[in-house]
């Protein structure tokens, strides 16, 4: 049974993950309708977007010696964002908040998220920033069992076509085409194991003209999940998980 927040203790660390639909930048369907999204409505609009004030009285409620939150990069410069920042100044924190790149820190990984550390003492510092040191060789799965996955133009033009088009428009929303010498990897989206045709693509090591999604395995090294870590036996499913 579910503890009351009335009930909760006070902590000293506390960690949020806002839900993020309301800010990303990937927002074209409302989720609850189903209906095309209006962009020229705030953030805020976003039925989710309360959940802002959820966390803030989760904060005063548990009174911890650090917060941490984490969302998507929109969320520092939305009106929520600010606002939540306010409310941990005035609560007595101090507020340290930026965009992060973890291929900044020596990651492969190009999910930027938008964190925020409020605590209580005084010599709080971020990270030093790192080069790349490693490529997309060193999460690479075994190629041997992985020459059926591989599709060409002929066998999907739709999207072919698409990657033709995108970079027509110099829109940037073409495909990445990922190598073993490649040192970063795109956001990988929710619906990616889906077969989104924006989603990056590994390149095949000797033919050209041939490419293949990144296999779960590989995006369980990308984003470091154990192995012991249980995912769901959708394909499809626990690559939402992932994405999320």
């Amino acid at each position: 049974e579910d503890t009351p927040v009335e009930e909760l203790p006070q902590v000293e660390l506390l960690t949020m993950g806002i839900p993020c639909e309301c800010f990303s930048t990937a927002r074209t369907k409302d989720k609850l309708t189903g209906a095309k999204r209006d962009r020229s409505l705030p953030p805020e609009a976003h039925p989710l977007s309360d959940l802002t004030i959820w966390a803030a009285l989760l904060i005063r409620r548990l009174n911890p010696a650090t917060v941490l939150i984490e969302e998507a990069p929109g969320y520092l410069t939305s009106g929520a964002g600010y606002m939540m920042q306010h409310f941990l100044r005035r609560a007595g924190y101090t507020v340290e908040a930026r965009v992060i790149d973890p291929r900044e820190y020596g990651e492969l990984t190009g999910r930027r998220r938008s964190v925020i550390v409020a605590h209580s003492g005084s010599n709080f510092q971020w990270p030093k920033t790192l080069t790349a040191t490693h490529t997309f060789a060193s999460i690479r799965d075994d190629e041997s069992m992985l020459e059926d996955e591989y599709f060409t133009a002929e066998s999907k033009p739709w999207l072919i076509n698409h990657w033709q088009a995108q970079i027509a428009k110099g829109n940037g929303f073409a495909s990445a085409q990922l190598s073993d010498e490649s040192t970063s990897v795109p956001c990988i989206s929710k619906r990616y194991m889906a077969g989104q045709g924006t989603g990056a693509v590994v390149k095949h090591r000797h033919l050209s003209g041939r490419w293949r999604w990144l296999t779960l395995k590989e995006i369980r090294k990308l984003h470091q999940i154990p192995d012991e870590y249980q995912l769901s036996d959708s394909k499809i499913l626990s690559g939402e998980v992932i994405g999320q």
